[in-house]
């Protein structure tokens, strides 16, 4: 056994033995000490542990500190957070036991770009996905406080993690008081309110700031601000970012407000924004009607119809070799064309061994490489090809006798399946598709409900930005995000049918303070209640509508129904 471990021979413990952990090698090394990955002997699995200092483990304070934040980080239990799993120790070393995660930080991704920045659409595909592992964490009232691309990992089947969560800032903070050395973060990261006190106290904006620098340095290559002071001035204000789209760039720099009333007020607001770049991308790239919801990374395992998607993607590429397709021409990098039939090849020794999962990430790398050249086209005509056979199925299927819940579930199946699937990906007429596919589950779930005082005729209701949402019964952590319409038909007894969904969207004043739920994922309607709407003051709209409250188990939500003609 290894015993009295100095923190400063870390290289000591690569091949011993810690307790029931086998020490394999170093994977990082910080300020306040080394991270190791190790094998479990006993659960037989890969782990990572972060060595205690002394320092902190001999103060019974400082300690106690620490396990609290410890508690309070293994509570955190999320797909894109690095999962805390324990404190323990053997011969009087104290570590920290974590998730091992098989990635590279997104501070070693950038660096092997010869720019050091990234494409805009991987960046918000990665920050969306950070940004609901920190919405997760201040749930449970944990703040990072060290948010940056070293903390951002990337694992190898592309899901993003985030690192350190509370316990790296309450360990540096700890040997800060203990020894007087140190810093409680990464000052280019850091807020405002960190460096000075005359911004406040801090609380969960200073995660938003970090998320902020954070984005800003993916895009531009560097971070906003070149020293402590420009931080904490407020005439210092950041170069504008340049080569992305409008909306991405006020969301960084609200982010950045120094000004903590105008910046962000928490991380659900900077999703609900992120969730609209996706489509105002698919506006300017296929026009209005092409707009439909974005959906997140399939995790479940993929259907049957999944495998012969990757089996038809490999008929193609064994049948015609990429080169014989003028892919060189498409590709101008050799190195990129590499990696492109590098990614392809995983993708579908991936599939071959029934790991969807990875599959899917790998197709996303080769479609972000893809995406900057003549690939695209091709990659857009496989998926079309795809999605258009199964939705064909699907209809089908519901034009026949099977049970309604039969039906329910195959449009369900239909909709997971291609939830990853970004809107650069497939033409309009695809979307079209699988908007048609999302109208029918709509019209199979939605059940008739009778209102009183209803105008006969057409009814819309218009749905604005959606917050994350959990509904007892449903899977937990099911996200709505778009903005949609769906269309009622009032009958003579007045009755609310749905007739259709439709994606070209609404672009609502803020008076209207919509919090809704898609109705796809309505089980049953019930509470129904009419009021005018009204705005921020309270006061009542005057529009020709009405504020319908949906109550669904225990949770409520309203929509405003419009009345046409």
């Amino acid at each position: 056994m290894i015993t009295g471990i100095p923190k400063y021979m870390p290289d000591t413990l690569v091949g011993q033995r810690l307790g029931k952990y086998q020490v394999r090698e170093i994977i990082g090394r910080g300020g306040m000490g080394v991270v190791f990955k190790v094998w479990d002997t006993l659960e037989d699995q890969a782990k990572a542990i972060k060595m205690v200092p002394p320092e902190l483990a001999s103060s019974p304070l400082a300690f106690e500190e620490l396990k609290r934040e410890i508690s309070l980080a293994s509570g955190i239990v999320h797909p894109n957070v690095v999962n805390v799993l324990s404190l323990e120790a053997q011969d009087g070393q104290y570590f920290i036991v974590m998730e091992y995660i098989s990635g590279e930080s997104l501070e070693k991704k950038i660096a092997r770009v010869e720019d050091r920045k990234l494409p805009e659409a991987e960046v918000i595909r990665i920050m969306k996905k950070a940004a609901e592992g920190i919405i997760e964490a201040h749930g449970k009232n944990v703040i990072h406080r060290d948010l940056k691309p070293r903390n951002i990992m990337v694992s190898a089947d592309g899901q993003v993690k985030i690192l350190d969560f509370g316990v790296s800032h309450r360990m540096t903070r700890s040997m800060t008081e203990l020894t007087g050395w140190g810093a409680t973060g990464t000052w280019p990261y850091m807020a405002p309110e960190q460096l000075s006190n005359n911004f406040g106290r801090e609380n969960q904006q200073v995660d938003v700031w970090g998320f902020g620098v954070t984005m800003y340095q993916l895009l531009s290559g560097e971070v906003p601000f070149k020293d402590r002071q420009q931080i904490v001035d407020l005439k210092e204000n950041p170069f504008p970012l340049e080569g992305i789209s409008k909306k991405t760039s006020r969301i960084v720099m609200k982010c950045l407000q120094k000004d903590r009333e105008k910046r962000y007020q928490d991380m659900r607001e900077v999703l609900e924004d992120l969730e609209e770049v996706k489509i105002e991308a698919a506006e300017r790239e296929m026009g209005v009607w092409a707009r439909f919801l974005e959906w997140p990374r399939v995790i479940a395992a993929a259907t049957v119809l999944l495998a012969l998607f990757f089996l038809f993607y490999a008929l193609i590429l064994n049948r015609t070799s990429p080169y014989n397709l003028d892919t060189a021409a498409a590709v101008e990098k050799s190195e990129a064309r590499r990696e492109y039939e590098g990614y392809m090849g995983m993708a579908e020794e991936a599939a071959a061994r029934s790991d969807y999962a990875a599959a899917l990430a790998y197709l996303d790398r080769a479609k972000a490489i893809a995406a900057t050249s003549r690939l695209k086209k091709r990659t857009r005509e496989i998926s079309a090809e795809l999605i258009k056979t199964d939705s064909r199925q699907i209809q089908e299927f519901i034009q026949g006798q099977a049970p309604r819940e039969e039906k329910i579930e195959k449009c369900r199946q239909f909709l997971e399946k291609y939830k990853d699937f970004s809107d650069l990906d497939v033409n309009s007429e695809t979307l079209a598709q699988i908007s048609q596919i999302r109208s029918l589950l709509v019209q199979l779930q939605a059940k008739s409900v009778t209102l009183s005082h209803l105008p006969k005729g057409i009814i819309d209701s218009y749905y604005g930005k959606i917050r994350r949402i959990e509904i007892p019964g449903l899977p937990r952590g099911i996200q709505v995000l778009g903005r949609i319409r769906l269309r009622f038909q009032v009958t003579e007894k007045g009755q609310l049918n749905p007739l259709y969904i439709d994606d070209t969207g609404l672009n609502l004043t803020d008076q209207n303070q919509l919090k809704t739920i898609n109705t796809m994922i309505i089980k049953k309607l019930s509470g129904i209640s009419l009021a005018p709407p009204r705005d921020k003051s309270g006061s009542p709209v005057k529009v020709k509508a009405w504020e319908v409250t949906f109550k669904v188990g225990t949770f409520q939500s309203k929509i405003i129904l419009l009345h046409e003609g």
